[in-house]
């Protein structure tokens, strides 16, 4: 798996990239490690986050149903990402279209939120965005497979026609852990 520095090394090599003239290795880093916080929180909050052009983060509850007691089920909880239709349309991605049948609130990477997490200044976080948008483009123009490592959350690995976002153990049981029993009325 490909570090985070590995990444934005490679973005720099791209032609018109600001890598390196407009914002460092260093500050390109810390906003990336500040992304991955502010979606993290918004997960474990049961909300959905989206990240412009790359895709939706958001938590599925399962019901299963117990024993022969229709009025009560144990509700689980799995973490899912699902890919921008766009991304996947210009690209010819396999996905599927939104599968949620009642979503909770959905959220935007808010570049000012994550600019204060990171004390760096907006514009920066928001040329990190665009830059790692672009090399995510590129690098699926030129038909090479993509790693891209989100910070306490996976690593999203796109190869060819098929994506598959590879989710940490550490956070996934985080999120399973709040499994319970409802009554349905």
């Amino acid at each position: 798996m490909k570090s985070i520095e590995e990444v934005f090394k490679e973005a720099a090599e791209l032609p018109y990239s600001l890598m390196g003239k407009e914002i460092t290795m260093e500050d390109a880093v810390t906003i990336w490690k500040a992304v991955g916080k502010f979606i993290r929180y918004y997960l474990q909050q049961d909300k959905h986050v989206i990240l412009p052009n790359i895709g939706k983060f958001y938590v599925q509850e399962v019901k299963i149903p117990v024993a022969h007691n229709p009025a009560r089920c144990l509700c689980r909880k799995r973490l899912v990402f699902q890919i921008s239709s766009q991304l996947a349309l210009n690209f010819r991605i396999k996905f599927s279209p939104d599968q949620i049948e009642d979503p909770n609130p959905q959220i935007r990477v808010n570049r000012s939120t994550v600019s204060c997490l990171c004390h760096k200044p907006r514009f920066k976080v928001d040329l990190c965005l665009r830059e790692i948008v672009a090399y995510v483009f590129d690098r699926l123009a030129a038909k090479i497979p993509v790693q891209l490592p989100f910070t306490g959350i996976g690593v999203l690995i796109i190869k060819g026609e098929t994506y598959r976002m590879l989710f940490d153990d550490r956070f996934t049981t985080k999120i399973e852990e709040a499994d319970c029993i409802k009554e349905i009325l």
